[in-house]
């Protein structure tokens, strides 16, 4: 999960998988380190109410993902949760939850260089609309009450 290379730690990092903002946050702060997080998307998986009916093939007959790709509830509460964000900003667009998921860790600290792997240049376009984006506090504590996070939710899940 963890790596370090030189002056920057890689590691999983998004609003769903929060485990690293309790202890690592903390060190690489106090010694001005950068975090080049992965995952920050969630392979996919943070979709507006939209974009989940045009995934699931609701509606059309596009291309239906296979039976092995589905959200969870969790990943369905976030992704809600994400979208009421977007909207409460003015964000227009059906993919503004994933633009928000990046503006949330950019956010948190600094020196945050997130690993994005998207495939079409309008994809990057929506990420860099994340470097536009001002999360409230407000907004901030919404999202992390919503992803249920806590320093021993790992332990407890095993």
């Amino acid at each position: 999960m963890l790596g370090v290379w030189g002056n920057a730690v890689c590691c999983l990092w998004s609003v769903k998988d929060r485990d690293l903002e309790w202890e690592i946050i903390p060190l690489v702060r106090s010694f001005g380190i950068a975090i080049a997080p992965w995952g920050v998307l969630c392979q996919g998986k943070l979709l507006s109410d939209i974009k989940r009916r045009q995934e699931s093939g609701e509606g059309h007959s596009g291309i239906i993902k296979s039976d092995t790709w589905h959200q969870t509830e969790d990943e369905i509460r976030i992704s809600r949760t994400l979208e009421t964000v977007a909207k409460e900003i003015g964000a227009k667009s059906v993919t503004a939850v994933l633009t928000v998921g990046i503006a949330y860790v950019m956010q948190k600290t600094s020196y945050v260089f997130p690993v994005v792997g998207r495939r079409k240049v309008e994809h990057l376009v929506e990420n860099l609309e994340a470097l536009d984006i001002k999360l409230s506090d407000e907004n901030i504590n919404y999202l992390e009450v919503s992803s249920r996070s806590t320093p021993d939710s790992r332990i407890l899940s095993l």
